[in-house]
């Protein structure tokens, strides 16, 4: 996974050239080694993952039709609602918060046989443009430790830079990386837990160090 786009993972997963369950494994293992100190996970569903990719490594050997991103590891900023697990908003007001229901998002990347890894870190509450503010922890950047990863869903950036998921869904103030980070109004939002739309336009950003991963 480590030199694979998302598309690559998921066409040579629906093809039967690699399995999900390898590539979640090796997912969980870059954890393992790195996010002790880049600290960008809230909360791992490592058990949930490994038994999703299984069952979609089943679907495929059976040649049963797959999704949009069959098998891939994504990873999901913690002001989105799980069903499972909690939603903190990086706060520990929520520390104990476990939604009813997914969000919508949640939702299509299920219907789309994304293998959900966890939840990342954020500024709490979304207020802040470098992940230096959330409740529990603080996220560096993989590229060089000393420096942020901008905000206010560093968690994320920092997983897909430090090769520890997939792509991730976010809806950050600014884009840290090149990936499904979607535009404010663009699908329906139930189930984002976030400030109301004027705060996040008009906020004033500290400039972060660059991370992209094409």
């Amino acid at each position: 996974m480590e030199h694979l786009a998302a598309t690559t993972i998921r066409n040579r997963i629906a093809c039967g050239a690699i399995k999900s369950i390898d590539i979640v494994r090796q997912a969980f293992a870059q954890i393992e080694k790195s996010d002790s100190d880049v600290q960008a996970y809230l909360t791992l569903f490592k058990d949930q993952a490994l038994q999703q990719a299984e069952a979609i490594d089943q679907k495929i050997a059976s040649r049963r039709p797959v999704g949009a991103l069959a098998g891939v590891p994504v990873a999901v900023s913690d002001n989105i609602c799980t069903a499972f697990g909690p939603t903190t908003c990086g706060s520990k007001m929520l520390q104990n918060f476990h939604a009813p229901y997914n969000a919508h998002v949640i939702e299509k990347l299920l219907e789309a046989d994304a293998v959900l890894v966890g939840k990342t870190n954020l500024d709490e509450f979304a207020m802040g443009s470098s992940t230096e503010y959330s409740g529990f922890q603080q996220t560096r950047n993989p590229w060089n430790l000393s420096y942020v990863p901008g905000g206010s869903s560093g968690g994320s950036a920092a997983a897909v830079a430090a090769r520890m998921t997939g792509p991730f869904v976010s809806r950050p103030l600014f884009a840290e990386l090149s990936v499904l980070s979607p535009l404010m109004d663009a699908f329906p939002d139930t189930g984002w837990q976030r400030m109301d739309r004027v705060w996040n336009r008009s906020v004033r950003l500290r400039k972060p160090s660059k991370m992209r991963r094409f």
